[in-house]
């Protein structure tokens, strides 16, 4: 599941051929934010649900800048920032403009999603309920993947380390004189998974 994942993260090589992030290319191209770890990925998947629910053109230009900030995984940031596109954005915009509605007391506007023009007349005459709506949304899906990235994250990595041991004493029980698991663990390996966990 994670290959796959990975696989269709966008690399360093693909934003040459992107008309606008090839111009950031220069300064995207250091190793650390293309690397995965507890921390890059889970600031990555912060950053792109932020901009994912800010209404601006080209989210993926600010989600990379931060990345480059915040020294997180560029390419998950910007895999993340689609989880607005056409499917999703109607409930999105709708989801904001009902959030920052409740919360300022407006009035609510009767919209038909099937009308472009209902779209044009919610931006542009409530504009500040479904502005405050996004930026609310914003910050607690930014806020919420964060914390869930970091717990799902340390438990794979959890997993692959007490399946790698129960290998390793599987392996070792059929030696003859066989030595203690746990001396079995190179420092080398202990120091790789407790660097993951970081």
């Amino acid at each position: 599941m994670f290959n796959w994942f990975k696989s269709k993260i966008p690399t360093r090589e693909s934003l040459k051929d992107h008309k606008i992030l090839a111009k950031l290319h220069h300064l995207l191209h250091y190793h650390y934010l293309w690397h995965f770890n507890r921390h890059s990925v889970s600031k990555a998947i912060a950053i792109g649900s932020f901009f994912a629910f800010i209404p601006i053109p080209f989210q993926m230009v600010p989600a990379a800048l931060s990345a480059l900030i915040f020294r997180a995984n560029v390419g998950i940031s910007l895999a993340t920032v689609w989880i607005s596109n056409p499917i999703t954005i109607p409930p999105m915009i709708y989801g904001a403009y009902k959030l920052g509605s409740w919360m300022m007391g407006h009035p609510e506007l009767a919209i038909s999603f099937d009308k472009s023009h209902d779209i044009l007349r919610l931006l542009s005459h409530s504009w500040q309920p479904f502005l405050l709506g996004c930026i609310t949304l914003s910050i607690t899906f930014s806020l919420a993947s964060y914390i869930t990235a970091r717990l799902l994250y340390r438990f794979w990595i959890g997993r692959k380390w007490h399946k790698n041991r129960a290998k390793t004493q599987t392996r070792t029980s059929k030696r003859k004189g066989a030595i203690s698991p746990f001396s079995t663990f190179t420092q080398n390996n202990r120091l790789t998974y407790s660097l993951l966990l970081d």
